[in-house]
């Protein structure tokens, strides 16, 4: 009998130890995972903040940007079988980008090309373009005028305000509008 206990004693400690050993490993791991997230975090805004000077160098400079805008809007011809001629989507699970922020566009469509972000059509598009191609396509998008969608239930819109003003604005910000790392709805 004492040998039995001392069997299952020992089964359990040795069950015990290995989810111990295994719960501070992940737990480690989970520590080297946060540390890397807070490393790419630093960098990726490191780089938004270049990309955001460049962006606001073209926009300075309305010859430079002209030809930018030009340009965009030749590398959108497959964006417009969903995102419409002007930025204003065809298809109701797509967003608008008229009028949207450049660099929240460019953002997305670089974390399209990388696989940060994906979706089945954007992903193969976004591959296929330079990082020129998406500051142009960003700076193209961003100089249309903001299309509504228009329509809705009326009865809607006081309840759809209210929901807004609770749980929408804190980061869309009034009006909608958004910023550089959260899109205008």
């Amino acid at each position: 009998l004492h040998l039995k206990v001392v069997e299952e004693s020992m089964k359990f400690v040795s069950r015990f130890s290995a989810c111990f050993l295994l719960g501070i490993g992940l737990s480690v791991n989970s520590l080297v995972l946060f540390a890397q997230e807070q490393v790419n975090a630093a960098a990726d805004e490191n780089h938004y903040k270049d990309v955001k000077k460049q962006l606001e160098g073209i926009q300075a400079d309305p010859g430079r940007l002209a030809t930018v805008i030009k340009e965009g809007k030749r590398r959108t011809v497959f964006c417009r079988t969903c995102h419409g001629e002007n930025g204003a989507a065809k298809r109701q699970n797509v967003p608008n980008l008229a009028g949207q922020n450049a660099l929240y566009l460019y953002t997305q469509l670089e974390r399209f090309s990388s696989g940060r972000r994906y979706d089945f059509m954007m992903a193969g598009l976004a591959q296929n373009l330079t990082t020129q191609d998406m500051k142009n396509i960003a700076l193209y998008y961003s100089s249309l005028e903001v299309k509504t969608a228009g329509g809705g239930d009326e009865k809607l819109k006081a309840s759809g305000k209210a929901t807004y003003a609770i749980q929408c604005v804190g980061c869309h910000k009034k009006g909608a509008l958004g910023d550089e790392q959260i899109p205008r709805l």
